[in-house]
């Protein structure tokens, strides 16, 4: 695995350093949740304020705020190796911020008001799915791009090609199935059969088992969005990598998308 030459050994040994420690310190909590609490690591739940939890959100917190202390720490050391973000991408990234900061607010203020906007067919579901169907286009548009231009190496042309085309599926899979199929617009009922294993009832496959599908979508999105943009920075020229660098994720997508991850407090 080759890093990037720029950043010094010792400022790229910390960022491992801290990057395991993470990993270390969520599966330490998911490990002392399931034995020590019988907790099920996929489950849904309501808010609680007990010592655990406020304990539990604060050392979540610390470890979001060691890991961007690491980064900045190494990027002052060795300007040379960071890449800067575009000004789209910071006016992006705040954009981000401000809306997190103003749901957060909205929260505080009328629990029920916040909770009319994230009701089925609201406001924040629909605008989830126009945004997953734009993304779908998107990656279309850049395989019809592929497909036009004849001077790619043959060598990893079908491969991009076949993970442009994936991405476009799943991104249409799951604009999809967060409105059900278009069910409530359309108005279809959903097949006896389905609706006795789907947990709303719903013509959907994720609320088959809603806990382990959302846990999945999670932690999906944290490592394609986080950590792939990472590797495509520091361990870029890794030979497995090199085919598919140009569809990873690069520190836009990480500067917008790292505050929405931070929502994943039981699934809600």
């Amino acid at each position: 695995m080759r890093t990037s030459p720029d950043l010094p050994r010792q400022s790229e040994l910390l960022l491992w350093l801290v990057a395991g420690l993470v990993v270390l310190a969520l599966a330490g909590m998911i490990a002392w949740q399931t034995f020590a609490f019988g907790w099920h690591p996929a489950r849904e739940e309501p808010p609680l304020f007990d010592t655990f939890h406020w304990l539990r959100m604060w050392t979540t917190f610390g470890l979001g705020a060691l890991v961007v202390a690491t980064l900045v720490a190494a990027g002052r050391e060795s300007p040379e190796s960071a890449v800067p973000l575009s000004p789209p991408a910071t006016g992006l990234g705040w954009l981000v911020v401000a809306g997190a900061t103003a749901a957060t607010g909205l929260f505080l203020a009328s629990p029920e008001l916040f909770h009319q906007l994230t009701v089925e067919d609201g406001a924040i579901e629909w605008s989830s799915a126009l945004l997953l169907f734009i993304a779908c286009g998107l990656m279309l548009a850049s395989f019809g791009r592929q497909l036009r231009r004849p001077d790619t190496p043959e060598r990893w042309r079908r491969l991009r090609l076949a993970a442009t085309l994936g991405l476009a599926a799943i991104f249409f899979l799951m604009a999809m199935e967060e409105i059900s199929w278009f069910q409530r617009v359309i108005g279809f009922d959903t097949p006896e059969p389905m609706a006795e294993r789907n947990w709303q009832g719903e013509f959907n496959f994720h609320n088959f088992q809603t806990d382990l599908t959302e846990l999945g979508l999670y932690a999906g999105t944290g490592l394609f969005l986080l950590l792939l943009s990472l590797m495509r920075e520091t361990v870029g020229g890794w030979r497995p990598i090199a085919p598919v660098h140009a569809l990873l994720p690069d520190r836009a997508a990480a500067a917008a998308s790292a505050p929405m991850l931070l929502f994943t407090y039981g699934h809600w």
